[in-house]
Order: C-alpha cells, then sequence, then structure tokens
C-alpha cells in the first residue's frame, strides 16, 4: 500500500521534469533556429525574411498579433520578400557584384540577421531584443566565413563560381527551412 504513493509522487516529479526539460528545448530550439537564421542571412541577406514571412503567413503565431512585428504574418511581405530574395539568388550570380564584406552589404545582412531574430524570439514570448542581437551576431560571423570559403574554393580552380554559389544557396534554403519548421 506505501508503494502506490511513492509511485505517484515519483510520477509528478517526473512529469514536472517532463515539462521543464520540454521548456527549455523549446528555448533550445528557439536560439537554435535564430542562429540558423542568422547563418543564412550572412549567405543571402534576404533570404531568412522571405522564409519567416512566408512560413508565419501560413501559419500566424498569436503572441505576434498584437506586437509591432505583426506585419510579418501578412501575405504582402511574404510575397515582396520571395522576390527581393530571388533577385538576390540571381544578382549573385553576376560577375562585378558587391562582396558581402563591404559596408552596406555587411549591414544588410546583419539587419535581416537581427529582424528575424527579434521576430523569433517574440512569436516564442522571449524578449525580441536578446533575439536581434543573436541574430545580428550569427549573420556577422557567417558573412565572414561564407565570405572567406567561397573565395578559398574560387582560389583552388576546381568549382566555377557560380557553382559554388548554387551550393550555397542550396545550405542557405535548407538550413533556412529547417530554421522556420517548427514556428
Amino acid at each position: 500500500m506505501i508503494v502506490w504513493p511513492a509511485g505517484i509522487v515519483i510520477i509528478r516529479i517526473n512529469w514536472k521534469n517532463d515539462q521543464q526539460n520540454a521548456l527549455t528545448m523549446l528555448k533550445k530550439n528557439t536560439i537554435l533556429s535564430v542562429l540558423e537564421l542568422g547563418m543564412v542571412a550572412g549567405m543571402r541577406a534576404m533570404m531568412p525574411v522571405a522564409l519567416l514571412s512566408h512560413q508565419l503567413n501560413n501559419r500566424k503565431s498569436e503572441r505576434l498579433k498584437s506586437s509591432r512585428l505583426k506585419f510579418i504574418q501578412s501575405p504582402w511581405p511574404a510575397r515582396v520578400m520571395k522576390v527581393l530574395s530571388v533577385a538576390e539568388l540571381a544578382g549573385d550570380k553576376v560577375p562585378g557584384a558587391p562582396d558581402r564584406i563591404e559596408v552596406p552589404q555587411l549591414l544588410a545582412r546583419m539587419a535581416s540577421g537581427a529582424f528575424a531574430g527579434a521576430v523569433v524570439f517574440k512569436a516564442d514570448d522571449r524578449n525580441p531584443v536578446n533575439g536581434a542581437l543573436i541574430g545580428g551576431a550569427a549573420a556577422l560571423a557567417s558573412t565572414y566565413a561564407f565570405f572567406y570559403l567561397r573565395l578559398q574554393v574560387g582560389r583552388s580552380g576546381k568549382v566555377k563560381d557560380s557553382i559554388s554559389g548554387g551550393v550555397e544557396d542550396a545550405i542557405a534554403l535548407a538550413t533556412g527551412r529547417h530554421a522556420v519548421q517548427n514556428l
């Protein structure tokens, strides 16, 4: 008879721990999503916001409905960002396109990562400023990492720049889709 109440206590403790673990997992997934979107912004400035607006247009976040960021869930930003993202993909392959580490391009990538981070954090009922800082920092790091990686690949002479750009596009798209799938 004494075992039964002890079993209930154990179940209640485990349930509470599972609940805390689920909350911790959600927060880790939120940070991972922001890091991924920041990484994508370092590769393609428009892509994270295009993917995020598309996802949130199809699966609205209740937490964004009353915030200043609610516009990202509307159809027009999703359409505009998709067009801009496709234009950026094409523009990247044009010879003479400015380097992503030039100040205007770098700032655009950081702003994109910061915006995506703020939206994801707000959608998870977290401080959007923290999300913006994480997303912007990830975009900054990713911008330089992928710039120099692509430069090294180009210098090797084994892969055309348009091919390495296409591979980078595929990595950015896959990473970005992964980042927004659970919003």
